[in-house]
């Protein structure tokens, strides 16, 4: 079997005057000027309290740059409950360019999108040899209010960093396509390889680049399909170690959510791609967290989003031969959504804005070229002028639109409260984002605010450990000793966590209940025998029950476990004056 030429192959570009020459960088600067009016704000915006301190404000590791420490943790850490160590490298080497200055990070991230909306019109033109249409294509993707989530938050350098990596890996794959040598396939081979090391949602990609064999790269109609399938079996067995890691980094996460019905999820994916279709044409009302709707997702929403799903995909396997870049745009959605739709689960969210980051461009390459095509009906009726005059401004409406509902959404990660308040008017009730934005009030010290958000968080999710130690943590930082008490012994039966037992112990040894607060501190050793904190603490409650001897020997294995513990060191001293036993 061999692929034929049509209308569709490629075309190299060839410009027809000297002015052309300029079209291609003009294009590429106009790109970047577009991602920074948008994303440039974000040099004033800070660091989310989510996600954010896993991979920089709260990660000592990382926070040091690169080191041969560093080295060794990119190389064998689990982050995220991912193992990406390009992506890990880059966020040293930021921290070691501008420290904790959240503006340096946020101009990564947008520096690597710009460079992303680059490559994506340098791919197109070199596939399809089409310069507007592959220019409007990365414009309106790079624009787009769903890149908002990937760009403007730090934790998800991996996204646009594995995109650079997805654009460069299928650039070097047109190259091979014209001219199969060796090293341009190790070419291919390295950039896939670092793509899957930054984020390991691009597995789906030797599938896509059998997608863009039958088109646009039809320009080698002498190769088998057989040959085809055989030079993507290497990549496909790189897409295969790192599914196989990715399960293993993420085994605890599946194994809770694996609780959740293979119906339930079949449900939620249908559901995931039918929303990121609207929202790609209509894209208001972004949130950073979705949850799954309480009693699951309506059956009338699942039923919808699967007779568009087939609806669209007959329809293109239809139209297959005529308009090829239809189902070669449907299947890059549907395929490159497939790690991340669902079915294997991570995650309590029901889908999120930045799963679309490469997925959407499918679909925007099936809508340009749909609409170039249909458009050329009225250049008879028009005129060449005005055709191309009336053309030139819709693309230009459709990109200010896009442009303005992105600044805007950008603007609500300028810090916590605006982004979690944000989601809550978006979403409505939702616990997460309930609890988010009560973490931000609580920080700032506002604590009369955050008790009823944390109580409407409870009354969404009565089970919420750590709501319910933020309540009790709150309560005790306002001296209502009782409540607080009641909050973490909730929390503690709902699950175990050791910083609310502590504070469980020290409550009660302030209401003056000894008994009850060793047994915490007890409790908390049977847990973490190696843990001076607990040992010091227990070791107060024995000296007020009057049981110096215990108390005494507590302080001494405090030390024993931290020799440098001053507190405990303290205390010791000071129960051992007229005990009669000698200092250590």
């Amino acid at each position: 079997m061999k692929f034929s030429t049509s209308p569709h192959d490629f075309r190299p570009m060839t410009p027809s005057s000297s002015s052309g020459i300029w079209r291609a960088p003009l294009i590429c600067l106009g790109l970047i000027v577009l991602v920074f009016a948008i994303y440039g704000q974000t040099l004033r915006h800070g660091f989310q309290n989510f996600d954010d301190p896993l991979f920089v404000t709260e990660n000592p590791v990382i926070q040091k740059g690169i080191t041969l420490e560093g080295l060794k943790y990119a190389a064998t850490a689990i982050c995220d409950e991912n193992w990406h160590p390009l992506t890990i490298l880059t966020h040293m080497a930021d921290c070691q360019l501008y420290g904790t200055w959240a503006g340096g990070h946020h101009l990564t991230c947008f520096l690597l999108h710009a460079l992303g909306s680059v490559l994506l019109f340098l791919l197109l033109r070199r596939m399809t040899g089409c310069l507007w249409k592959g220019a409007l294509v990365a414009a309106l993707w790079a624009i787009h209010p769903l890149r908002v989530e990937s760009v403007a938050w730090i934790a998800e350098l991996k996204d646009v960093l594995s995109g650079v990596f997805f654009f460069m890996t299928l650039i070097a794959y047109t190259d091979y396509a014209r001219g199969r040598t060796l090293p341009r396939y190790l070419f291919v081979v390295v950039l896939f390889s670092f793509g899957l090391m930054s984020k390991p949602m691009l597995v789906t990609l030797p599938f896509l680049l059998l997608l863009i064999d039958y088109w646009p790269l039809r320009s080698h109609p002498g190769v088998p399909l057989p040959r085809l399938l055989l030079e993507k079996l290497p990549l496909l067995g790189l897409s295969l170690i790192s599914v196989v890691s990715t399960i293993r980094a993420q085994e605890g996460a599946i194994a809770i959510m694996a609780q959740t019905s293979i119906g339930d999820r079949l449900a939620g994916a249908l559901v995931a791609y039918g929303v990121y279709l609207r929202e790609m044409f209509w894209p208001l009302g972004l949130a950073i967290f979705y949850p799954i709707p309480q009693g699951g997702f309506p059956w009338w929403e699942v039923s919808l989003s699967l007779l568009l799903l087939v609806a669209i995909t007959l329809w293109v396997i239809r139209e297959r031969v005529k308009r090829p870049y239809l189902m070669v745009g449907w299947l890059w959605y549907l395929g490159m959504l497939v790690p991340v739709i669902g079915l294997l689960k991570v995650g309590n969210q029901a889908y999120a804005d930045r799963y679309t980051y490469l997925p959407m461009i499918g679909i925007l390459i099936a809508l340009v070229w749909g609409v170039g095509e249909w458009s050329l009906c009225w250049r008879g009726t028009l005129g060449p002028y005005r055709w191309r005059s009336l053309s030139a401004v819709g693309a230009v409406l459709a990109m200010a639109l896009m442009a303005l509902t992105s600044f805007r959404q950008v603007s609500y990660w300028c810090g916590n409260e605006s982004l979690w308040a944000h989601s809550i008017a978006t979403t409505g009730p939702n616990e997460l984002a309930g609890y988010e934005l009560a973490l931000a009030i609580v920080d700032e010290g506002r604590l009369d605010d955050a008790i009823p958000l944390l109580k409407q968080v409870l009354r969404i999710g009565p089970r919420n450990v750590e709501a319910h130690y933020c309540l009790g943590t709150v309560y005790l930082n306002q001296g209502r000793l009782e409540e607080a008490v009641v909050e973490y012994r909730e929390a503690l039966r709902h699950g175990e966590k050791k910083e609310a037992r502590s504070n469980l112990g020290a409550t009660l040894y302030k209401l003056g209940r000894f008994t009850e607060a060793a047994q915490e501190f007890r409790e908390i050793l049977r847990h973490h025998p190696s843990d001076p904190v607990a040992c010091n603490d227990l070791g107060g409650t024995l000296l007020a029950q009057g049981d110096k001897d215990g108390a005494i020997a507590m302080y001494r294995e405090a030390l024993r476990l931290d020799p440098g513990y001053r507190q405990a060191r303290y205390n010791l001293d000071k129960a051992v004056q007229g005990s009669g036993q000698a200092k250590p």
